[in-house]
């Protein structure tokens, strides 16, 4: 659930009903990628193809953190010998 809610509000960042042409269809596919779900109900409900001239989303504050590394885990007798880790982490 708690992914979802991410992927939602960042959904919610990209739709903007006040665009027309190739943005509008590129911020729909961006939506789309982001979260499935509610592009078939746009779709569905024919939000997907409204204009408006006001923002009728909710846009909240978006924070990214991005950060890889590596890390060696030492065996009992030298340093750095042990087996080699690597880790990505993304923080919304």
């Amino acid at each position: 659930m708690f992914s979802g809610e991410i992927l939602y509000r960042l959904s919610s960042i990209a739709l903007d009903e006040r665009t027309v042409g190739t943005e509008r269809y590129g911020r729909e596919f961006l939506a789309f990628l982001l979260d499935p779900g509610r592009a078939l109900t746009r779709f569905v409900n024919g939000k997907m193809f409204n204009h408006n001239t006001e923002e009728v989303y909710q846009k909240e504050p978006l924070d990214v953190v991005i950060s890889a590394g590596g890390n060696v885990v030492n065996d009992v007798k030298s340093f750095g010998t042990g087996p080699v880790g690597f880790y990505f982490n993304a923080d919304f």
